[in-house]
């Protein structure tokens, strides 16, 4: 942002350019451990080996009955973001569990993309647009609505960055853990993408959300970003159910190992 002639620009400190990163190298990033205290998702069109077959999505959760006045105005995806997101804040606020979650971080790459298709449609239309569609067309709608829905006026963050939006949100809860919250709900989702999008964007998941309990690690470190290159092809599955059917699998081989 410029700054006019008599205000002078705050000072910036240089920032070293990230080394680049051969193929075959990981790199950790200075940022304390995570670890997932519990998770909930659900992928209802997203099923067989690539989901990989027999993967506890569910956790043992079953996902939130919403009243019905607000189930009817929810995109496909924030409904799912919903269901499965109240269950563990419930669980992790007036259920006891500790610790107590107490800020909240969203990410969809698309957001509400069919309420603003719609949008723009009436407009170039000449009609008139829906106030649901306009009230609900913003990208934190879904985070707006569960606070609203679970009456818990928390902390929050709605992140949207493009294939990348599950690893950015995680440095959003990076940064809340390290502000002091004991543990925060991260939602991921997708809503159903319009047709007009589908040349643009490759690939092209059906909805989906997959809510995360993160905490800090305590002892040894459980889960830390790293840096990798792109992979070559997309992936199969969205980046939040590519890593709890990974982490999962890592998890069940690691204690399939351990002796008793």
């Amino acid at each position: 942002m410029p700054f006019p002639q008599n205000e002078t620009a705050p000072a910036q400190t240089d920032v070293p350019a990230p080394a680049v990163t051969p193929p075959a190298a990981v790199t950790t990033v200075g940022t304390p451990p995570l670890q997932l205290a519990d998770w909930f998702a659900l992928a209802p069109e997203i099923t067989g080996a690539a989901a990989g077959d027999g993967v506890d999505f569910a956790n043992g959760h079953a996902p939130a009955t919403l009243p019905m006045m607000v189930a009817r105005r929810l995109s496909e995806g924030t409904r799912l973001a919903l269901q499965t997101g109240l269950p563990l804040l419930q669980k992790f606020t007036t259920g006891g569990a500790l610790p107590a979650v107490s800020a909240l971080v969203f990410s969809s790459r698309h957001g509400e993309s069919e309420r603003t298709l719609r949008v723009l449609q009436a407009i170039a239309a000449g009609n008139a647009i829906s106030p649901t569609d306009f009230t609900m067309a913003v990208h934190n709608t879904a985070v707006g609505q569960l606070t609203i829905t679970a009456g818990a006026p928390l902390p929050a963050s709605s992140v949207s960055a493009g294939d990348a939006s599950f690893a950015q949100a995680l440095f959003e809860v990076f940064a809340f853990l390290a502000a002091g919250h004991g543990a925060v709900l991260h939602v991921d989702f997708e809503t159903r993408l319009p047709a007009p999008y589908h040349e643009h964007v490759s690939p092209v998941f059906p909805p989906y959300a997959a809510a995360f309990v993160w905490r800090k690690a305590a002892g040894s470190a459980d889960l830390r970003p790293v840096l990798r290159p792109a992979p070559p092809t997309p992936p199969p599955l969205p980046p939040a159910l590519a890593f709890l059917r990974d982490h999962l699998a890592a998890a069940a081989h690691v204690s399939a190992a351990t002796p008793s």
